[in-house]
Formats: structure tokens, sequence, C-alpha cells
């Protein structure tokens, strides 16, 4: 629900493009703007009938983030993954660890998946 994936919904659903479901990621610690976006686009969707499923890490954000035990590569051992971003995308590996076990009950079927960026993001489209 970050601005760039809502901006990128609206979009499909102004230009009619197809949309049969929409996946939504809670970590569990987001601005209350976030969950209140999230409110409203799932009262868009549920009008035109696309499915919205929101995925929840199987921890805690915050005990994953602060309190895990971890032991890095180099041995060093610390509490938790600290925080997402940069070259630390724990974060987003959970959420595409979800978005790929949701995705199972398609089994074999085409799935086409829109991923909202940023105009300075072009390197992710490679």
């Amino acid at each position: 629900m970050g601005k760039d994936s809502l901006a990128m919904i609206l979009l499909l659903l102004e230009k009619n493009y197809p949309l049969d479901e929409v996946i939504y990621f809670d970590i569990g610690a987001e601005y209350n703007a976030i969950y209140q976006n999230k409110e409203k686009l799932k009262a868009i969707l549920e009008k035109k009938n696309i499915l919205f499923t929101e995925l929840k890490p199987k921890q805690d954000f915050f005990y994953l983030m602060l309190e895990k035990p971890i032991t890095k590569r180099t041995g060093q051992k610390q509490s938790g993954y600290k925080w997402c971003g940069g070259l630390c995308r724990w974060g987003t590996t959970l959420k595409l660890q979800a978005i790929k076990e949701n995705n199972k009950k398609y089994q074999n079927e085409f799935i086409c998946e829109y991923v909202g960026i940023a105009l300075d993001e072009q390197e992710r489209l490679e």
C-alpha cells in the first residue's frame, strides 16, 4: 500500500487493465494513513469484484527487527535483523515468500504480476 503501488492499482482500474487480485503485505507496523488507504481501496475493489488478499509475516515484525537471535556470516551474534532498507532487504524477502506461498493456489495458471515502482527505480525493470 505504498504510494507507488497504490497509484499503479488506481491507474490499472482507470485504464481497465485485467486485475483479478490485489495482494497487500502487512508488516504490522505501518502508518495509520496506509491502513486508511487500504480500507478505501478494499471498498473500491469489492465494488468491482476484485479479490483483496492481506498477507502477514509468520513472526512479529518487531521481534524480527529487534529481538530475534541472529548469527551473521562472520559469526558475530546480534539481536534482530535491524532496519530494512538499502542492502538490508529482509522485509522484502518476507513479502516475496508470502506472495509466492499465496500464488500456489493458482497451481499451473499463468500469473501476470504488476509491481508499482517510482520513476527513479527504473533499474528494477531489469
